[in-house]
């Protein structure tokens, strides 16, 4: 049978509504995992929320007296369009708060990883803002070989290391990953650390991340004395990105283990030229110069004060010290070996150092106090204390008349392991 004009502008009215109810449902669907966390978000999408669901049910009111043919097609049909309109509005307002939403959240992932990558400073509110996005879009492998980070530079070795051995139980072909795990096993397993960074460059098909995983590689191997393997790496992580300058400063440090003195000043002088501004790389520059003589420590200091110059840090403050003391500048080695305590307060080198320098100023009693203050340091790190040390301190109680004391210090000598 023929339907009637009245009776398709019936019908069509009645299709409108229903479509812009279905729509209404789909903008809360994919607003409302956006907006946890974010109080500022929740109030805003709650007001459009609001005024929707007036629109709702003045729509609803029209679509049942519409359909007992209560009330005249015409004025449905014009207030069905205003609705529609005002609709349309408040699903652009929600669609914008999205879109403001995705962004803001895809900017503090990029400020998280280049804060990672730069070896800034972390925060526990960087895990929290992670395990929220992990939370509202599932366990993507991005975010959490992001959090396997976080947990690594943040928490302990024991947290990191169970949140990836469980991640990669998951996804075990995820070069990320893999990554990650190779990073956080650094520290802990040698060989665990090269397997998972071999598998990623097995997986991986960016440039980027296999020079990263090499680079990691080169380090574990100079960590465990195993130079040649070491240079062999961070020569392969250099073939895929010649303008890494800490590569070249890597290299450096690796060929000076390996008394190739020429080359590694050579690749000291590339990583400069790659970064002129490059604090580690005078500092490396410097290492190396000490080590070349005397006759080299002015080239050396000039080199740490660049560093300094570029960025202060405990190590180039207190390499700088060493370098003085060596020179016989004691006032110097004094005022930088106490700006580097200054900055970390906890290496037991720097007061050893430090005990140096006042032994040689003829101040036993400082120096001594420095040098216990280096041997509890040690003990509370669960680290052996050096027979070094431990003669130096046995010999200023010798001196200070403390035979107790000196006795109780060779004794501890005595048990400390042969070579």
């Amino acid at each position: 049978m023929k339907m009637s004009d009245e009776e398709k502008d019936k019908k069509e009215t009645m299709e409108s509504i229903q479509i812009i109810l279905k729509t209404t449902e789909e903008i809360k669907s994919y607003i409302k995992p956006l907006v946890k966390g974010n109080e500022n978000a929740i109030n805003l999408l709650d007001r459009h929320e609001s005024a929707i669901l007036t629109l709702t049910e003045k729509l609803i009111g029209l679509d049942k007296k519409l359909r007992k043919d209560e009330v005249n097609i015409e004025y449905v049909y014009q207030e069905v369009e205003k609705i529609s309109h005002e609709f349309k509005q408040k699903e652009k307002n929600i669609k914008e708060l999205r879109d403001s939403l995705q962004k803001s959240e895809f900017n503090w992932i990029k400020r998280i990883n280049s804060k990672i990558n730069k070896n800034e400073n972390l925060y526990d509110e960087d895990i929290e803002f992670i395990d929220r996005v992990i939370d509202k879009y599932g366990e993507k492998t991005y975010l959490l070989s992001i959090k396997g980070e976080l947990l690594n530079r943040i928490k302990s070795k024991e947290e990191a290391k169970k949140f990836i051995d469980d991640v990669i139980k998951k996804y075990p072909d995820n070069s990320d990953l893999n990554y990650v795990k190779g990073t956080i096993y650094m520290d802990i397993d040698m060989n665990e650390s090269i397997r998972s960074f071999q598998k990623t460059l097995e997986l991986d098909e960016t440039n980027i991340n296999k020079h990263a995983a090499l680079h990691n590689m080169a380090i574990v191997y100079y960590d465990n004395d195993e130079f040649e393997k070491s240079l062999e790496k961070i020569n392969e992580s250099i073939g895929y990105f010649e303008d890494c300058s800490e590569a070249w400063d890597i290299k450096a440090t690796i060929l000076s283990k390996l008394d190739r003195v020429p080359e590694a000043l050579g690749a000291c002088e590339k990583a400069i030229e790659i970064d002129n501004k490059s604090h580690g790389s005078y500092l490396t520059k410097g290492l190396i110069l000490c080590d070349m003589g005397k006759e080299y420590l002015g080239e050396a200091i000039n080199n740490f004060l660049i560093s300094l110059n570029y960025k202060e840090t405990p190590e180039g403050n207190f390499n700088l010290a060493k370098a003085y003391r060596v020179k016989g500048d004691l006032d110097d080695a004094l005022h930088y070996v106490n700006i580097g305590i200054s900055l970390v307060s906890n290496d037991p080198h720097a007061f050893c150092e430090k005990g140096i320098i006042m032994m040689l100023r003829n101040n036993i009693n400082v120096a001594l106090d420095n040098f216990l203050i280096s041997k509890k340091i040690f003990e509370d790190n669960n680290e052996l204390v050096c027979s070094l040390l431990l003669k130096q301190i046995a010999k200023l109680y010798k001196e200070l008349g403390k035979k107790d004391k000196e006795k109780e210090i060779n004794a501890l000598i005595k048990k400390l392991p042969k070579n």
